[in-house]
């Protein structure tokens, strides 16, 4: 799954597990990293690397990675992940353009700026300039160029996250 801060993606995700899911999809099994950078590379497990970033946040830089660890196994079951559009199209590299298929979900800029601040206001230590940050490196890397390079022609709208769901589901259970 792929979507900006506030699209609804994490929820989306775990509402998409118990609702209508194929048996044979389950949440993404791939391991993923983050933590801040100290001046230490990231360990990458048996050397299978598929994607790393690092974003140079306000509070120093944090640096991501997806590394192959076994766990996925493409013959027996289907996965269902996050991710960002350039963790996607490395994703895709790697299993092959067939394993891999994109559930981009989009909310309205204005709706998802309010969900954001929504949620910064109810943390004990809002970061309200990482918010920011983030809000706009997301319209910068999910630019419409981006996305339509990326390969991605459906989209999904979390306008009501009940209805975004099932679309959700139904369009899974139709590809596979």
């Amino acid at each position: 799954m792929l979507g900006l801060l506030c699209s609804g993606i994490y929820v989306g995700m775990s509402g998409l597990v118990p609702v209508a899911l194929p048996e044979n999809v389950t949440p993404e099994r791939v391991s993923r990293k983050g933590s801040p950078a100290n001046g230490n590379h990231v360990k990458r497990k048996n050397g299978n690397l598929i994607e790393e970033r690092a974003y140079h946040t306000v509070y120093g830089i944090w640096t991501y990675f997806t590394a192959d660890d076994g766990q996925v196994n493409l013959a027996d079951s289907d996965y269902l992940g996050i991710g960002t559009l350039e963790s996607f199209k490395k994703m895709r590299k790697y299993y092959g353009e067939d394993a891999v298929c994109p559930v981009y979900v989009q909310v309205e800029d204005g709706e998802r700026l309010s969900r954001a601040l929504n949620r910064e206001r109810e943390q004990e230590n809002p970061r309200y300039e990482e918010m920011c940050r983030r809000f706009i490196a997301d319209q910068s890397d999910f630019s419409e160029e981006n996305i339509l390079n990326a390969g991605i022609e459906k989209r999904f709208q979390n306008i009501n996250l009940d209805d975004c769901v099932k679309e959700i589901a139904n369009y899974i259970k139709s590809v596979q």
